[in-house]
C-alpha cells in the first residue's frame, strides 16, 4: 500500500473512530484494508455465497465498472451513496445488494471455469429466497468490501460513510429494544433491518490491481477467469 494511500485511510479512520468512541457497539469502529488473497478466497470458498456472506461494492462510475470488474461485485457510486446522508445510504446500499442477490451471477457471454458452480449457487440462493420469503428490509451480510479505482479517495469514503450510517441504524434499533419491541417489531414498524455486518473493509489497491494482476497476461499465473469481468470477455 502505498503512503498516499495509508495517509488518506488513516485520517478517515481516524474520524470513524471518534464518532463511535464512546458507543459500545458490536460493529467495528473503522474499516479493514483486506488483501486481494483475502477477496480471493471468499470468492472461491464453495461455502460462501455472494450477497448472502459478503458482497463486493465497487464504487466506480457505471462507465468505469463496464470495462472491467470483480467477477459478482455490486456498482453502486460514491456519489449516490455519500451524496445521501449516511442512514439513507445504507438503505440504498441494501436495496442495491437486494437486487443484486436475485440476479444470476453469470451474465450470458461472460465465460467462466467455475459457471456451473456459479450457477448452481444463483439457483439455491432463488430457492432459499423462495422458501424463507424474508421480508423487506432484509439485513445486509456480514462482510461488506469497498474500492474504486485505487482505492485512495472515493473507497474509503465510501467504507466510512456506511459504517457512519450502520452505526446510526445499530443506535435506534438498540433504543427501541430498550422500549420493549424486539427485531421483527422493529423491522415491520420502522423498516430498520437487524443487520449482521460484522466487517466492513477496503479492498487494497482497487480495481486497477485486481486488473494488473488477474487481467489478461497478468502477475497470477493460474486460471483467473473466474475473478474478473472484462467488457469484451
Amino acid at each position: 500500500m502505498t503512503r498516499t494511500t495509508l495517509l488518506t485511510a488513516g485520517i478517515l479512520r481516524i474520524k470513524t473512530r471518534r464518532l463511535f468512541s464512546s458507543q459500545e457497539s458490536s460493529l467495528p469502529r473503522e474499516f479493514a484494508v483486506m488483501k486481494q488473497h483475502q477477496l480471493v478466497s471468499l470468492l472461491r470458498d464453495p461455502s460462501l455465497q455472494i450477497g448472502r456472506d459478503f458482497i463486493v461494492v465497487d464504487v466506480r462510475d457505471p462507465d468505469q465498472f463496464a470495462k472491467y470488474h470483480v467477477r459478482g461485485a455490486l456498482n453502486v457510486s460514491e456519489g449516490t451513496l455519500v451524496g445521501a446522508d449516511p442512514w439513507e445510504a445504507v438503505e440504498i446500499l441494501r436495496l442495491e445488494a437486494l437486487r443484486h442477490r436475485e440476479q444470476s451471477l453469470e451474465m450470458p457471454g461472460n465465460r467462466t471455469r467455475s459457471s456451473t458452480t456459479q450457477q448452481q449457487r444463483a439457483q439455491t440462493a432463488t430457492a432459499e429466497a423462495e422458501a424463507n420469503a424474508e421480508p423487506w428490509p432484509s439485513p445486509l451480510p456480514p462482510v461488506l468490501v469497498f474500492h474504486c479505482n485505487l482505492s485512495l479517495i472515493r473507497g474509503p469514503k465510501s467504507a466510512t460513510h456506511i459504517l457512519q450510517g450502520l452505526h446510526e441504524h445499530e443506535q435506534k434499533r438498540a433504543s427501541l429494544r430498550h422500549e420493549g419491541l424486539d427485531d421483527a417489531e422493529i423491522r415491520d414498524k420502522y423498516g430498520i433491518a437487524a443487520d449482521v455486518v460484522r466487517s466492513v473493509n477496503l479492498l487494497e489497491g482497487g480495481s486497477k490491481a485486481w486488473l494488473r494482476v488477474f487481467g489478461p497476461g497478468g502477475e497470477a499465473t493460474e486460471d483467473t477467469t473466474d475473478l474478473i469481468v472484462l467488457q469484451d470477455s
